[in-house]
């Protein structure tokens, strides 16, 4: 199930995950297969409450509009290529910062036999049966090659968006998504 926040014409404005805590208090849940439907086809389908359902558009969308489309498809586009480079969610994304932070202060401390202060370097040592070295410098190197992509992702998350506001047509927006999807997609295939 997802999460999905409508503008007063029916137009798609956000798509979150059902856990997501920032979703609009108005966003509401829709099925997977209707998500992948209507994320497919944001631009020529719209929510019809009456019908509860989703329904071909038969007017003409605004060159705003088509904007704020292509900005909400590059934000999600975003969001799932990040998925695919870390565990999804938000409380594993707060272990992924408390481990970060804890094998840099490991490292500054010059490797400390105590791991008393070390929870998750003392752990994961003794599942694996490794060093605390060994499980801390991994961490460190695992956070290096995530932010490297994150941030690649971000970059053309953030360009992206920058030249869709500015676009003039339609034409201009189909190119400037491809463009952005591509790059995307090259950070996280």
């Amino acid at each position: 199930m997802k999460l999905v926040s409508i503008s007063k014409s029916g137009l798609a404005t956000g798509f979150y995950d059902i856990k997501n805590a920032d979703a609009p208090i108005e966003a509401f849940e829709i099925s997977n297969i209707l998500y992948e439907v209507w994320v497919d086809n944001t631009d020529t389908m719209k929510w019809d409450k009456d019908l509860e359902d989703l329904v071909e558009i038969n007017i003409t969308i605004s060159i705003e509009e088509r904007i704020q489309i292509a900005l909400t498809k590059i934000d999600n586009m975003s969001e799932m290529a990040r998925q695919k480079i870390m565990t999804i969610g938000y409380g594993q994304a707060l272990v992924y910062i408390e481990k970060f932070e804890e094998a840099a202060d490991f490292v500054a401390e010059n490797y400390p036999n105590d791991l008393s202060s070390y929870p998750f370097i003392r752990n994961e040592s003794q599942e694996f049966n490794e060093s605390s070295r060994i499980v801390a410098d991994r961490i460190l190197a695992k956070k290096s090659e995530w932010l490297g992509k994150a941030s690649k992702i971000e970059i053309a998350r953030l360009s992206g968006k920058r030249l869709t506001r500015t676009a003039k047509s339609i034409e201009e927006i189909n190119g400037i998504m491809s463009a952005t999807t591509d790059r995307i997609h090259k950070v996280v295939n």
